[in-house]
């Protein structure tokens, strides 16, 4: 299948007081599609398709924002608009009898006139050409288009019944590769970020009444600039969970999770380890239409949300206060009969 989109678009915009710029913006997507289906249980798609990222009034606009007097901004009016190439390759098997499946997913992005940024740090007083004075150790941000920006990403998993436990096992492994184009001070500075991750998974199905899924994740990335080298660094991040379901006695349901959250390779007392425990423990009734629960969240008090940013002059690891343990009573009447 082949189909042809396009697009026309005009951005009026006021750049500066009294002063109006019409930019008008054109758009020609072309998608291709094409599946092919091997046998009942094998198939393989491949898709491609293409769109356009116009810039913000803020990317467009030459006003200089000096809210914080150490890091300035400014637009560009002359910037284009990005295009973005998007591909995807999925093949995926299932042997009904084995009960088992295989997927694979391949996945690719591409970006012409990709808008970064242009930071220039000041050594000492500096008068730009755009007439933007820097006094030294500030610096001046401005978006650009730039070529060469990718991501790919990769993702194969296969799952397999365990009939001697009662058991399903799920295996995962994924690779990932950005490449993030940057001016410094007017040279090109180019940001790898590669990071593969593995999972496994055992999920029960030992009868409707007893369920359990056991799982680990790993995520091991590093980041490699070619300007700026004291910036490159690893990191790792590793969770397990382990999580039940027991329906027993009259309607009684008793849940809980446990996850273990492992962070290395951040900055100073980011590097945390620590556990989230949720528990609940409800009674069904009126033919199991209605349920009251009662469910603990962060049982043990250590739930944190740790974030890491990744740009062209810094990295940046953030710890975000979010609610920790509390209790909470709900009740659920579903109105349609089963």
């Amino acid at each position: 299948m082949l189909a042809i989109n396009g697009q026309v678009s005009v951005a009026r915009k006021n750049f500066r007081l009294l002063s109006l710029s019409i930019v008008p913006f054109k758009t020609f997507c072309p998608p291709a599609f094409l599946r092919l289906r091997f046998s009942d249980n094998q198939n393989l798609f491949f898709a491609y398709r293409a769109n356009t990222i116009e810039p913000s009034v803020v990317q467009l606009q030459e006003v200089l924002n000096n809210s914080n007097p150490l890091l300035l901004s400014i637009g560009n009016q002359s910037l284009n608009q990005e295009f973005q190439h998007t591909f995807i390759f999925r093949y995926s098997s299932v042997d009904v009898q084995a009960a088992s499946s295989f997927f694979v997913l391949l996945n690719g992005n591409f970006r012409w006139d990709y808008i970064g940024n242009s930071t220039v740090i000041a050594t000492r007083d500096t008068l730009l050409p755009n007439r933007v004075r820097l006094l030294a150790g500030t610096q001046l941000t401005q978006p650009v288009n730039l070529d060469g920006y990718y991501t790919l990403r990769s993702l194969v998993t296969y799952g397999v019944p365990l009939p001697l436990i009662q058991t399903n096992l799920n295996l995962s492994f994924g690779a990932n590769l950005t490449r993030t184009p940057a001016l410094l001070n007017g040279n090109l500075n180019i940001a790898l970020t590669p990071s593969i991750n593995a999972g496994i998974t055992l999920s029960s199905n030992i009868s409707e009444k007893i369920d359990f899924t056991l799982s680990t994740t790993t995520n091991y990335g590093t980041t490699q600039n070619s300007l700026q080298p004291q910036l490159n660094g690893q990191f790792l991040n590793q969770q397990s969970r382990a999580k039940i379901n027991f329906i027993f006695g009259d309607g009684f349901v008793f849940q809980t999770d446990l996850t273990h959250q492992y962070f290395s390779g951040l900055s100073r007392d980011f590097n945390q380890n620590f556990v989230l425990w949720n528990a609940s423990f409800g009674k069904k009734f009126f033919d199991d239409r209605a349920e009251l629960r009662l469910t603990v969240f962060d049982i043990l008090n250590q739930n944190n949300s740790i974030q890491r940013n990744i740009t062209e002059t810094f990295i940046e690891d953030t710890r975000t206060d979010i609610l920790q343990r509390y209790v909470i009573l709900t009740f659920t009447y579903n109105l349609r009969q089963n």
